[in-house]
């Protein structure tokens, strides 16, 4: 099964949220039957809008609702933190460590365990592997996702820069090996519909993260078609 997060970052209000989600339900029904089996799409709104999402998603098993971040704390005086147990009433997973929020390991462990504690599922993100040298990632602590992310690639203002699919094939390979990743592995950097059915042919690749083109709802859900196909041998 492949993974696809679809992270909206600080985008749409609710009236946009809402109009996304009725643009999108006809076409997660005309997902073809059985397809459904081979993807998980992750939508990851601001924190306001988790609820409206949160309702939406229990219409399609395929389909979860994700937190954008989480608190390090577990409760108390931090203002304009939301916990993990805040998320873990409307989400089921929850993306921590991501590149554009500069957060060093000491950080993104404590959220790991935050997120482990409130039973939802980290997608936790590196840019350089030796961050997953540095966190505690054992599967006996917890489910995780890992996403390897690649700033220079990712999407900004609709223009797509995409890294060759070769390159990502034998990054994955090599930080796999190099790291002995049983965990899903997934890839984020300008995932589009141009080179959605190339990435989710990648051996070794669990999935994807989609920024800009999840803010478009037909874009997305071309990018879920190339991901719910059976992969080739």
């Amino acid at each position: 099964m492949k993974i696809l997060v679809a992270n909206w970052k600080q985008n749409m209000n609710l009236a946009e949220v809402e109009k996304w989600l009725s643009d999108f339900a006809p076409l997660a029904e005309s997902l073809p039957a059985g397809t459904e089996e081979n993807i998980k799409v992750i939508l990851c709104p601001s924190h306001p809008y988790l609820p409206a999402v949160a309702a939406f998603v229990q219409k399609y098993p395929w389909l979860v609702a994700g937190s954008q971040d989480i608190s390090q704390y577990p409760s108390g005086t931090h203002t304009g933190e939301v916990g993990a147990l805040q998320a873990a009433d409307f989400a089921k997973y929850c993306i921590v460590g991501h590149s554009e929020r500069g957060e060093s390991d000491e950080v993104v462990q404590l959220k790991i365990n935050e997120a482990h504690a409130a039973d939802l599922i980290p997608i936790v993100c590196f840019v350089q592997p030796e961050r997953l040298s540095a966190l505690n990632l054992d599967e006996e602590a917890g489910e995780v996702v890992l996403l390897w992310e690649d700033p220079g690639n990712i999407s900004h203002g609709g223009v797509f820069t995409p890294k060759p699919s070769q390159e990502i094939a034998e990054g994955t390979a090599k930080i796999k090996q190099d790291h002995h990743i049983t965990s899903p592995f997934i890839y984020g950097g300008s995932i589009n519909r141009q080179n959605a059915y190339e990435l989710a042919n990648i051996p070794g690749l669990d999935g994807g993260i989609a920024g800009g083109a999840s803010l478009d709802p037909k874009h997305l859900f071309e990018i879920i078609q190339a991901f719910a196909k059976p992969t080739s041998k």
